[in-house]
């Protein structure tokens, strides 16, 4: 290539659209834990609605009134997460085609190859959700009265 700023705009491209999909991954785990967490205790509403009734001793009467605000904000809430991931992905999918734009033949091959690579990464991951990896460790127990700390502190 005769031009260095086009390969520093390709390779600049190619980490951005890594750092684009690895962001978008955390989000969806985070969101798969977050979701996990709803299944077991409740939805956001409810389980704000359980603080302020404790909290704030609301009585029968507030509890009426605020429940259906909390759970219009819920579904709101959840509405832009949606949102919010199909504008990440349109402006990775922009991007990525801006990027392809300035590869050769055979640089666009390779793009698309590392792009399907990325996917299958991701699709992996979300098969995997909160399954226990075999190669991460587990947490420390925590330690006992009287007896020596855990490794590592």
């Amino acid at each position: 290539m005769n031009n260095p700023w086009k390969v520093i705009c390709a390779f600049l491209g190619v980490f951005l659209a890594g750092a684009i999909f690895g962001g978008m991954v955390a989000l969806r785990v985070s969101d798969g834990q977050e979701k996990m967490h709803h299944k077991s205790k409740g939805s956001f509403s409810s389980r704000l609605m359980k603080h302020y009734t404790e909290r704030l001793e609301l009585s029968p009467v507030q509890i009426g009134k605020i429940q259906p605000i909390l759970a219009a904000a819920d579904a709101e809430l959840r509405e832009l997460r949606v949102a919010g991931y199909k504008s990440t992905f349109a402006v990775a999918e922009r991007m990525n085609q801006a990027v392809s734009a300035e590869l050769s033949a055979e640089q666009r091959v390779k793009f698309d190859q590392f792009n399907r690579e990325m996917r299958e990464r991701w699709r992996d991951s979300q098969k995997n959700r909160g399954k226990e990896s075999p190669d991460r460790k587990k947490a420390p127990p925590p330690p006992t009265k009287g007896g020596p700390p855990p490794p590592g502190r």
